[in-house]
């Protein structure tokens, strides 16, 4: 009895033996214990901007010239007396005496003759001058006002004597304009006249300047 008892108990542990699978362990595999470190994105510098230099001036500044001064005293002239024949005539011959403009034959240029900004300046500085300066500061407040004019030299009829004055163009045409000897629109034939201006007639190289009406 007690030996059936024995045989029993191995029976059942037997029988425990072959149907109960014991959980089976996991055991991790060399890839998973690898773990893949996170990767930091790597930051590129911004470059810093370099500075562009400033460029250098390919030109120096545009000097005042005496022509210029000239033409900005012109256009303040031409403002209070007016940019017209009769305004330029009354400047030239103004009667003021702090403002008005001296013949002074001291002032006749030595050797060759000066630009013609040169004498009007002159004129404008001083105040006085001859007929190549009052011809010069003429012509620049005839140009100034928005009239084509040109300088022209002649010989005085009665003793040969040098004079220059302006050629002015109008509507009209081309006439003799010389306020300094208080002429305002000549002909050629005026101009030329002795009997029409007694002792300032001229004569000059007709040919070489524009022909007036007549």
């Amino acid at each position: 009895m007690k030996r059936v008892g024995i045989l029993v108990m191995l029976f059942i542990l037997l029988c425990t033996g072959c149907t109960g699978t014991p959980a089976p362990q996991t055991t991790p595999s060399a890839e998973s214990d690898i773990q893949t470190p996170t990767q930091t994105p790597t930051l590129v510098p911004t470059p810093t901007p370099t500075p562009t230099p400033l460029a250098t001036p390919t030109s120096t500044p545009t000097p005042i010239t005496t022509e210029y001064k000239v033409q900005m005293r012109c256009r303040e002239i031409l403002q209070e007396y007016g940019a017209t024949i009769d305004g330029i005539y009354a400047y030239i011959n103004n009667k003021d005496p702090l403002q008005r403009l001296y013949y002074n034959a001291a002032e006749m240029p030595k050797g060759e003759i000066p630009n013609a900004d040169e004498l009007a300046w002159h004129l404008l500085e001083t105040g006085k001058g001859v007929c190549y300066h009052f011809s010069a500061l003429t012509y620049y407040l005839l140009t100034e006002a928005g009239y084509e004019a040109i300088l022209i030299t002649g010989l005085r009829q009665t003793d040969n004597a040098p004079h220059r004055w302006t050629m002015v163009h109008t509507e009209e045409g081309w006439y003799h304009f010389d306020p300094q000897h208080r002429q305002k629109l000549l002909t050629d034939s005026q101009k030329q006249s002795t009997a029409y201006l007694r002792g300032d007639a001229m004569y000059w190289e007709a040919d070489t300047y524009p022909k007036t009406p007549d």
